[in-house]
């Protein structure tokens, strides 16, 4: 099997477009690395080609992510640890 990421078209995942657009001015805050890249893209493009473009970073970014089974790459080890150990105490209270 293989799975080819190309550009976002009208028939793509309009569910899944919609939920990262809609979280995407927080993920661009919190990740250095997207802010960099909006920032470079900002530059040369049109705000809504830098929006697209973001979203099918992070689109990309999450496809990796769960096929490698490994965390983040710019993730706060601190953060993530203690929403860890939140999911696990609401977990067990359950």
């Amino acid at each position: 099997m293989s799975v080819r990421i190309k550009g976002i078209n009208k028939h793509g995942r309009k569910a899944a477009y919609a939920s990262i657009l809609q979280a995407l001015n927080h993920l661009i805050d919190s990740s250095p690395n997207l802010k960099r890249f909006c920032e470079k893209k900002l530059m040369g493009k049109a705000a809504c080609k830098v929006r697209a473009g973001a979203v099918r970073r992070v689109m990309t970014t999450i496809f990796y992510m769960l096929k490698n089974k490994e965390a983040y790459r710019y993730c706060n080890d601190a953060i993530f640890k203690n929403k860890a150990k939140q999911l696990e105490k609401y977990s067990q209270a359950a």
